[in-house]
């Protein structure tokens, strides 16, 4: 009898066991990637200009279901997701910067070469052209001076 239930018991309890260990592979990983992941935000690799994961995942020494994870529990979203939303995030407060500079050159200092492709990311982050975005900066300027 107590070989019956040893062998009952076994396979889910080593099943539960495997479960375990890669819950806590998976933590320790995303933990990894989190701390990688903000340094290369930091140094602002994301402006890089490159239509990849390759050379992200490169920098920053990640499996690509490392950094994929990391963005899914962190954002809800995936890398380029939060890559293309970083990059018109900065290209924004580079065009307060430096309200003079052309749309197209904003594009490619935000890793966006294309000036029509970086039109339309930045249209489905803001819901605005950059153009429009900059004009509507204006006239909220004139409305608080």
């Amino acid at each position: 009898m107590k070989r019956i239930l040893q062998s009952i018991f076994r396979r889910p309890l080593r099943k539960a066991v495997r479960i375990l260990e890669e819950k806590s592979r998976n933590r320790s990983a995303v933990a990894r990637a989190e701390t990688v992941f903000e340094k290369w935000v930091s140094e602002r690799r994301f402006t890089e200009p490159t239509e990849s994961t390759e050379t992200p995942l490169k920098e920053m020494g990640l499996t690509s279901n490392e950094l994929a994870s990391f963005c899914k529990w962190k954002y809800g979203k995936t890398f380029l997701t939060v890559r293309k939303e970083l990059r018109i995030k900065e290209a924004c407060r580079l065009m307060l910067e430096h309200p003079e500079s052309k749309i197209g050159e904003i594009g490619s200092m935000v890793g966006i070469d294309d000036p029509s492709n970086f039109r339309h990311q930045f249209k489905s982050v803001e819901g605005v052209t950059p153009s429009e975005w900059k004009e509507n900066q204006k006239k909220s300027e004139k409305v608080w001076k």
